[in-house]
């Protein structure tokens, strides 16, 4: 009888400590330091918990470039007729105003225009007064060959209010002295004021080739323009056979 009452004891004090273990379990593991690696446990139905995402930094506004200020003058070409090898054709060279960038300061001042012509080795300036400058060593070293620089000053009386449509007009003679296609021309108008100035480009191009001749404003490709091929000579074409 003894033996079964203690059996009975002790089945008891198991269920009490199975029991009290089952109902602290959530308990012991909140209380558990966990690893690097560990992970506290989830409830069946409830939803995990997301980590809060990093606030982020505000963009930098993106800095805005301001436009550069637009030439005060444009340049322009007109050629009486096109090109013809070793004759000079009157070409002309014309500054006009740019009433959107032209300074305000500028009216009712005295200033002078300087011009500047660049002409390539297959074209020559058949025309007087202009002064040739000398080349400045890195444009003398350029692979297209040498180039000649001729300047022409005079001045210029601004007058209140609006600008003139017309600031410079020069009619020079310039001749092709050799075939090619594209020869560059170009051309700077510089208009100084005192202390300030402010300068614009002009381009112009020359080809005499083949049966093209032409001033023109835009480069022509080799397709407007075929270079005829030589024909080999006799003892070239014996080396071929």
């Amino acid at each position: 009888m003894k033996k079964i009452l203690w059996v009975l004891v002790i089945a008891a004090g198991l269920g009490v400590i199975a029991w009290v273990l089952f109902s602290s379990r959530d308990t012991w593991y909140r209380f558990m330091p966990a690893g690097p690696a560990e992970k506290a446990p989830q409830r069946v139905g409830e939803e995990p918990v997301k980590p809060a995402a990093p606030a982020r930094e505000p963009a930098a506004p993106e800095e805005l470039q301001p436009k550069p200020a637009p030439p005060p003058m444009r340049i322009l070409f007109e050629a009486s007729g096109a090109p013809v090898l070793n004759q000079p054709v009157p070409v002309t060279l014309q500054v006009e105003s740019n009433l959107e960038g032209w300074p305000a300061q500028l009216m009712g001042r005295e200033c002078q225009m300087e011009l500047l012509l660049r002409l390539p080795v297959g074209v020559k300036l058949e025309s007087g007064g202009w002064e040739e400058k000398p080349v400045p060593p890195e444009e003398g070293e350029d692979g297209s060959g040498p180039w000649w620089l001729f300047e022409r000053k005079q001045p210029l009386t601004l007058p209140d209010g609006v600008p003139p449509a017309q600031l410079a007009r020069e009619t020079v003679s310039l001749a092709v002295v050799e075939h090619g296609v594209n020869w560059v021309i170009t051309a700077r108008a510089k208009l100084a004021c005192g202390s300030e100035a402010w300068q614009t480009f002009g381009v112009l191009f020359a080809t005499l080739e083949g049966e093209k001749a032409a001033f023109h404003t835009r480069p022509f490709t080799p397709m407007e323009v075929p270079i005829p091929q030589e024909s080999p000579s006799e003892g070239e074409r014996a080396e071929t056979n």
